[in-house]
């Protein structure tokens, strides 16, 4: 079991709630924790602007990581990216986010390695514009693979939050009930990661500052700060959590940061040999999921990059390949378009065309969304059960059929039928009114090509 103290360090609306950060600091370093300050670039900024070189100095024991430039000023993340498509989409998170990454480092002295989606907001592409900027961590990720169990998505490790310190602000025998909760926890999760997470302003505040709720961009200078708890409240709440935290750190939890998290699942760049590969497109052909070998876990997107190279050099060589790259493709940015009125295709068409479809794949990095042959729009799905079928005949030295079905139900990964995939949606109350984010929704289940649990690499 392993634990991470994660902290959404956001507020800067409000005068006199810094030290809420030091204090928190503090509390961790005391029991020998390093914890991870999820800090946006407005708050880096106002810590520098207020003289607080103390803060500053005391995060420097512990992880600094990146919480938004802006967290809560419209547009959201959400807001603007439903009017997107991909590549642009990528480049508006890149233009938007670089200069609060660029701050936060710059202020803080350290280069975050993990990203914090602002409340609800966020896309696949801010995924993928993090991963470009060198943030390979998305915590409090809309998913992950199971409680306290990290999945890969967009090329990203994406863990959620499980427990807060929040939830018993106002709760009675607080710190009994969160060491009962704390073992029930542990015990549901197992051998994972637990995160708990926190506000710091919250220590001080009742309640946050509201000046962007339903897509408002209140004014500064017209700013109402958050109203704060009485001094015995504060008191109570720091007591408490101090026991808490001393309460984990006796019963031996080990307690970890973001970086140390990345590293005990960070993969390196690998090879595939021919006997995994044939037995790749066996199990591909059973269901469009990711797939694990020799515990080692490859998603719908990887496994139709090794298909297509496969395929693409025995049509130039006449033998399958003895180790064929893995790609780490994302999954198809656009509708998917497909015409499956016919059944079958013709194998020789397939392997003609599958030249161009294999550059393509290394030009663009991503899983087509639809593969045209002979006029003939086929879906990325239907497409890869396909080719695993040639894939697999070639192997067992048949004779290639002359015809391979086409099957329309293989459109989107199996993943996307999970809750938190099927029930996605864009509910908080910072969204002006009457937003849905349907086109992000869309994106993000096409992104679902690129799901597969994220294991230990030792």
């Amino acid at each position: 079991m392993q634990l991470i103290f994660s902290f959404d360090t956001e507020e800067y609306e409000t005068p006199g709630i810094d030290d809420t950060i030091k204090i928190w600091a503090n509390m961790l370093a005391k029991y020998g924790c390093r914890g991870a300050f999820c800090i946006v670039g407005e708050k880096a900024r106002v810590l520098l602007e207020r003289g607080r070189k103390d803060i500053i100095d005391t995060l420097a024991a512990h992880e600094i990581d990146f919480h938004s430039n802006w967290h809560s000023r419209h547009p959201l993340h959400a807001e603007y990216l439903d009017e997107l498509g991909w590549d642009d989409g990528v480049q508006r998170v890149v233009a938007e986010e670089s200069p609060g990454i660029q701050d936060v480092e710059k202020i803080l002295g350290q280069r975050p390695i993990a990203y914090c989606k602002p409340g609800g907001s966020w896309g696949p592409q801010v995924a993928e514009g993090m991963v470009l900027m060198g943030l390979p961590v998305f915590c409090d990720a809309p998913f992950e693979f199971a409680p306290g169990k990290p999945m890969w998505y967009c090329n990203q490790l994406f863990i959620g939050y499980h427990t807060s310190f929040d939830r018993y602000f106002e709760v009675e025998n607080r710190l009994a009930q969160m060491k009962a909760d704390f073992r029930q926890l542990c015990d549901r999760i197992g051998d994972g990661t637990i995160v708990m997470y926190t506000h710091p302003v919250r220590l001080f505040t009742r309640k946050f500052a509201d000046n962007f709720r339903y897509g408002r961009n209140t004014p500064r200078s017209e700013w109402v700060p958050a109203p704060m708890r009485t001094r015995s409240q504060i008191d109570a709440l720091i007591r408490d959590f101090d026991a808490f935290v001393k309460y984990v750190v006796g019963e031996g939890i080990e307690v970890i940061d973001y970086q140390q998290l990345y590293q005990q699942y960070k993969e390196a760049p690998i090879w595939m040999d021919g006997k995994n590969l044939i037995q790749l497109a066996e199990q591909i052909q059973q269901e469009l999921s990711y797939q694990i070998i020799d515990d080692v876990a490859y998603s719908p997107a990887e496994i139709f990059g090794l298909t297509v190279f496969a395929l693409d050099w025995h049509r130039r060589t006449g033998k399958l390949p003895e180790v064929t790259p893995i790609r780490r493709l994302i999954g198809p940015t656009q509708t998917l378009k497909f015409d499956e009125s016919e059944a079958a295709i013709n194998v020789g068409v397939l392997m003609d065309s599958i030249g161009e479809i294999n550059a393509k794949l290394t030009e663009s990095h991503r899983v087509p969304s639809s593969i045209v042959i002979e006029n003939r729009a086929i879906a990325p799905g239907t497409f890869l059960k396909a080719a695993a079928q040639i894939l697999g005949a070639i192997e067992t030295h048949a004779i290639p059929p002359t015809q391979v079905s086409l099957d329309p139900d293989w459109q989107l990964p199996t993943i996307v039928q999970r809750s938190d995939f099927a029930g996605m949606n864009f509910n908080w109350s910072m969204f002006y009114p009457g937003f849905e984010g349907k086109h992000v929704i869309e994106m993000a289940k096409l992104q679902a090509w690129t799901a597969k649990p994220a294991l230990k690499t030792g």
